[in-house]
């Protein structure tokens, strides 16, 4: 399954632990990482000053990164 920026920070922990270090490689502090946050990836990207855009090359970017964690 494909993620999308509606799928709550939580949820995507729970399911891909490893996304967490994915993120934080990227400056995207969340739940694991030390700086709680409860709300959609989108809701997390924009409140660290994330463009729309930059939120799709995200949500791309870690579903290519979830898909080789899976093969």
């Amino acid at each position: 399954m494909a993620l999308n920026g509606e799928i709550s920070v939580e949820r995507i922990l729970e399911e891909h632990p490893a996304a967490a270090g994915w993120l934080l490689e990227r400056g995207i502090v969340c739940l694991r990482c030390g700086e709680p946050f409860w709300g959609t990836l989108a809701e997390l990207l924009k409140n660290k000053g994330h463009s729309p855009a930059d939120v799709e090359k995200i949500v791309a970017g870690l579903n290519a990164f979830l898909e080789e964690e899976n093969r």
